[in-house]
């Protein structure tokens, strides 16, 4: 009798022992399934409450985990895609404002006096300064067909835009 008391109190023990075994190693499919009244009861029913609670627990972090990594991944996409923008405009624009500054030098320092020469140079500064604006409506238009994807980033991308755009209007 006392082999029969002696494994009536070790064999929820050693139960309890492996169960909390598994779930330290994240296996919350082991449960306790004794129906003692007793302490020991209660722990294993507490402890299969505590698995269910750590396992929704883990599997909502998981979820958050792959909503974070989502956003990240757009976020690193709108960082390339303002990248390449920028770079576009930029190199778009080296090539008239070098024009520009190159014929407004030759207005300043009068190389050619004849006013036919001074129209072809303003020509050329209007030209190139029209270049820009169309540029810069194009990129605005581009942007208005990707930024609907992206809604977090657009304000931020239309105030740079404005921005270029008003340096653009305030020098053409």
């Amino acid at each position: 009798t006392i082999w029969w008391v002696s494994r009536k109190i070790t064999d929820p023990i050693l139960q309890l022992a492996s169960i909390s075994k598994r779930m330290s190693d994240l296996d919350f499919n082991a449960k306790y399934t004794g129906k003692d009244k007793n302490e020991i009861g209660l722990l294993g029913n507490n402890m299969n409450q505590m698995s269910d609670r750590l396992e929704e627990t883990i599997s909502e972090l998981k979820t958050a985990n792959n909503e974070l990594q989502k956003d990240i991944a757009k976020k690193e996409q709108i960082d390339e895609m303002r990248k390449e923008f920028l770079s576009n405009v930029s190199h778009e624009l080296k090539t008239p404002i070098a024009l520009i500054l190159g014929y407004a030098e030759g207005l300043k320092e009068d190389i050619n006096e004849d006013p036919e020469s001074r129209d072809f140079y303003c020509d050329v500064i209007m030209d190139e300064a029209e270049k820009m604006n169309v540029q810069a409506q194009a990129e605005q238009f581009r942007l208005r067909f990707l930024l609907p994807a992206f809604p977090q980033c657009r304000e931020k991308l239309w105030k740079a835009v404005r921005k270029n755009a008003g340096f653009l209007s305030h020098n053409t």
